[in-house]
């Protein structure tokens, strides 16, 4: 996501869609894209996993599947 323009207080920003493989051009205004923005921070006190057990390579998991 890449910030284009910004004025009035609309934002317009560029995005790449997975589904066509194009470049992609979003205007939101400041209200709908600090929600969207916020929307990726968790809650308090959520537990984030960055490993799991079954792809943890300190236990060579995935190197006896290759």
């Amino acid at each position: 996501m890449h910030l284009a323009d910004y004025e009035g207080g609309d934002i317009t920003f560029t995005y790449l869609d997975h589904r066509s493989k194009s470049y992609k051009d979003l205007t939101l205004n400041q209200t709908k894209m600090m929600l969207r923005i916020l929307s990726y921070i968790p809650k308090k006190h959520f537990n984030m996993n960055r490993y799991f057990v079954f792809l943890s390579n300190r236990l060579g998991f995935i190197s006896t599947l290759k």
